[in-house]
């Protein structure tokens, strides 16, 4: 996969025999997936909250229960 860049500012990620064909016959030139990445901020990636219950020695049955109750009153 290769990542190109047009004048216009407009990013495409295609295989590289596409990108060989883009880049000879139109204006699209080769640019770096960071700079890709740092103007696509689009999909924020959810951040891993981790609860404070820890396994006391209680049934998996308690810990879901704990778990759930600790979800609702975060809300």
């Amino acid at each position: 996969m290769k990542t190109l860049k047009n004048n216009s500012g407009d990013f495409k990620r295609v295989d590289d025999d596409t990108a060989v064909k883009l880049v000879k016959s139109t204006n699209w030139e080769y640019c770096g997936k960071e700079e890709y990445k740092a103007l696509n901020q689009t999909k924020s990636k959810p951040k891993n909250v981790k609860s404070n219950i820890k396994n006391r020695g209680l049934s998996d049955k308690k810990v879901r229960k704990e778990r759930k109750l600790a979800k609702s009153n975060r809300k």
